[in-house]
């Protein structure tokens, strides 16, 4: 089976009561709740990704510049490298980014997404789009493409509408084509702003094929949406979340070009308005996802087999810090590794104690940022 990417957006740690870790060893935490004693570093947005070894990859956005360390050998408890400024050719392109998104291509190589707001004159600008870059090669040696713009934005003086876009997620179909899913927030000259998801697919599974223009997903769902999960699953099609108006909405796409994506629905019943949210794949094939909601509780439920039909857990609380935003990646022996901003723009990490489905989490421990 194709490995699966997903990608989807954390010292101490964090105590389950004794009910809920009757209810599921998964979420087992020792410890007390995270704090971070060390001096505060002010990231503003994280994304995880996998290089072709199975390493890990993080990437952080302080202060408008991108940063990047990643694990120095392929054991799943080696040291991460020391973290060093992310600079791409063209950097000339735009002016400040954030992090959105990374996924794999089919050779393994990693492609990298970010949000970002171009040069002066204004009237020039692109507006808030999307840039990419990928590794070269397969080879995790290889160095990084030239930035290139992927969706582009409009917005200023003489613009008929301003289109931005405020949240991207990617993940790498099962036949190899990589698909991307974006929010795009538009506003006429003179008019409210609306919503709507837009998506792009690479045309073949070659790594160096071009990509089809984007297009408005249909359907779209029945509310704006605000925040997005996107998984592949083991039948070649896509699973994607998007955080409503307290309702945390799903829809299905079989991969098949020629049909639409399912009608919109439910999911579960929302333990309260929800404003991101994270997907990662278990050891048994199963997906696990995380929803914050107003607040600052974090839920977390999941799927115990392959099957993408197969039921979801109850929502159950992640026990943690206030989190503004999260991205979760499995390690070489598949366990999940966990991170997620707090408030204050200081990072954490989890993972799993074991790659065992029923393991439970180290604790939470601050992860030095740039």
């Amino acid at each position: 089976m194709r490995r699966r990417d997903f990608i989807a957006l954390i010292g101490g740690g964090v105590v389950l009561s004794p009910s809920a870790v009757a209810q599921d060893q998964r979420l087992g935490f020792v410890g007390s709740a995270p704090t971070a004693n060390d001096p505060l570093v002010r990231i503003n947005s994280i994304v995880v990704g996998r290089l072709s070894d199975g390493r890990l990859q993080l990437f952080a956005e302080k202060d408008g510049e991108l940063w990047s360390t990643w694990k120095q050998t392929t054991d799943p408890n080696a040291p991460w490298t020391g973290w060093s400024p992310f600079l791409p050719g063209n950097r000339g392109l735009f002016e400040r980014a954030t992090c959105g998104a990374a996924a794999a291509l089919p050779n393994g190589a990693l492609q990298f997404f970010a949000l970002a707001s171009s040069h002066q004159p204004v009237s020039a600008s692109i507006g808030t789009g999307v840039v990419t870059t990928w590794k070269l090669s397969s080879d995790v040696e290889a160095g990084w493409a030239d930035w290139d713009v992927f969706y582009r934005g409009t917005h200023g003086p003489g613009k008929s509408e301003d289109a931005r876009i405020f949240a991207i997620a990617a993940a790498l179909r099962e036949s190899g084509l990589l698909q991307v899913v974006m929010l795009e927030s538009r506003a006429a000259a003179s008019g409210p702003a609306s919503v709507r998801l837009m998506t792009r697919s690479k045309l073949t599974s070659r790594p160096d094929s071009p990509w089809i223009d984007p297009q408005p997903l249909n359907p779209q769902p029945p509310e704006e949406v605000n925040g997005l999960a996107l998984s592949a699953l083991p039948d070649n099609g896509l699973h994607l979340w998007g955080c409503g108006e307290g309702t945390i909405w799903s829809t299905k796409w079989s991969g098949d070009a020629n049909s639409a994506w399912e009608a919109w629905s439910r999911f579960q019943a929302a333990p309260g308005p929800a404003y991101a949210l994270a997907v990662g794949p278990l050891p048994n094939g199963g997906l696990q996802l995380w929803a914050m909601v107003d607040g600052g509780t974090t839920y977390t439920c999941w799927t115990s087999t392959s099957d993408p039909d197969g039921p979801w857990t109850p929502w159950v609380k992640f026990f943690g810090t206030e989190l503004k935003s999260l991205s979760v990646a499995p390690l070489t022996d598949g366990r999940l590794q966990l991170w997620g901003l707090d408030k204050s723009g200081t990072l954490f990490s989890t993972s799993k104690l074991t790659a065992d489905d029923n393991s439970g989490w180290a604790p939470w421990s601050v992860f030095p940022g740039p």
